[in-house]
């Protein structure tokens, strides 16, 4: 699929429809108790994947998008209302990463199985370049 979906945040919306990380640190976390044997100990970014199911509660570098948009309108825009799609075949050429949920993590890890996430992830400081983003939709409009 070469869109991707993002329903914003407030701050995100506010800053004219960009897609802004929850935190400025690189993109890694530490093996937490609970989680399936065999994680490798030490910082890593499977383990910054485990923290980002945990909405929000640890916040990491990556945003979320998902390829559902079906997920993305009638399930996340709910909360605010406006929706990004985002043009997947220019990430590669910004720099930013991909990590395919379902790929990196074990579904007993994953939070929302059905929501298909893709996490975007911009090694440089501030929000993903405004380039990537095909439109901005606002529901309520």
């Amino acid at each position: 699929m070469k869109i991707l979906y993002r329903a914003l945040r407030p701050e995100e919306i506010d800053a004219g429809g960009i897609l802004i990380p929850k935190k400025r640190a690189p993109f890694l976390g530490p093996l937490r108790c609970g989680f399936q044997t065999g994680d490798c100990i030490g910082m890593n970014e499977r383990h910054a994947v485990i923290d980002h199911q945990t909405k929000g509660m640890i916040p990491t570098r990556g945003v979320s998008t998902t390829t559902s948009k079906q997920i993305a309108f009638e399930k996340y825009s709910k909360k605010h209302g406006v929706v990004t799609l985002i043009d997947r075949t220019k990430l590669k050429y910004f720099g930013i990463k991909e990590f395919i949920v379902k790929e990196i993590l074990h579904s007993s890890q994953i939070l929302n199985p059905n929501d298909d996430e893709i996490i975007l992830v911009y090694e440089k400081d501030g929000a993903l370049p405004k380039e990537i983003i095909i439109k901005v939709i606002d529901i309520n409009a």
